[in-house]
């Protein structure tokens, strides 16, 4: 859970500068525009947002929602990214670099995605294991029936200093999983980053506690939801996710 600083460093003499000490995010893939801002990406509350930074106060966020990556300043004051979420592929937009609507320039997903169904994305905020507010994002299945109870798959994330963010991943698609009919729980648990060092760090030398119990919370709000069935549960992970499967295997036999 160390969190990364943006450091400064004045080269004829080797002298380090701290920058944006009490700013509790973590910027990554930095570049500077030609009128000196500074241009970079950071984790919001589980999406990965565009930000600018003109040397004081705090980043001006750029972006709401969804994840952005290769954040690049170009001519005229403005910025290209791509920009995705759990809806939507990834494609190629640009906004002033002062901020203001995005215009999406490229178009490459449309076709594939013409032909398959994505379910609607919902956010719910609950009480976490020890009275702590957590997030997760629900995915329903496509042709989603209010008052039906489905079956539920929870896909646990990795790290666990990560993220189940606002994102398509073509690896681990929650619209995949729920295609099939199932609804899909992505529960940023104690540990997920996003929402700043305490949070991150709360779970080191007790790696399986917070998550289990929030996951088990999760798990109550949704029952409660109407959504579930909670005779039809499981779970699904890879690296630290899949070690939360085993953990809550052993611990629980909902």
């Amino acid at each position: 859970a160390d969190r990364v600083r943006l450091m400064r460093v004045e080269r004829a003499t080797g002298k380090h500068e701290d920058w944006l000490v009490n700013w509790d995010a973590v910027p990554q893939h930095w570049d500077f525009a030609a009128d000196g801002t500074l241009l970079f990406e950071a984790e919001y509350h589980a999406r990965l947002l565009a930000y600018a930074w003109n040397g004081t106060g705090e980043p001006k966020p750029l972006t709401q929602g969804g994840t952005v990556s290769a954040v690049t300043p170009v001519a005229g004051g403005r910025v290209a990214l791509l920009r995705q979420t759990l809806s939507a592929a990834s494609e190629l937009h640009v906004l002033p670099q002062s901020g203001g609507a995005a215009a999406r320039i490229t178009s490459f997903t449309e076709e594939g995605a013409a032909r398959h169904h994505t379910g609607e994305v919902r956010e719910l905020l609950f009480e976490g294991s020890r009275g702590e507010s957590v997030q997760m994002f629900i995915v329903l299945p496509p042709g989603h029936r209010e008052g039906t109870r489905y079956p539920l798959i929870k896909v646990v994330h990795g790290g666990p200093h990560a993220t189940s963010s606002d994102v398509f991943h073509f690896r681990w698609s929650p619209q995949a999983f729920a295609a099939p009919g199932y609804v899909v729980a992505l529960v940023n648990f104690q540990g997920s980053t996003s929402w700043g060092q305490d949070f991150a760090q709360r779970i080191q030398g007790a790696w399986g506690d917070r998550p289990l119990g929030d996951t088990m919370k999760a798990v109550d709000a949704l029952v409660a939801s109407g959504l579930v069935d909670e005779k039809r549960m499981a779970m699904a992970g890879g690296s630290y996710g899949g070690y939360m499967a085993s953990w809550i295997e052993a611990n629980t036999d909902r």
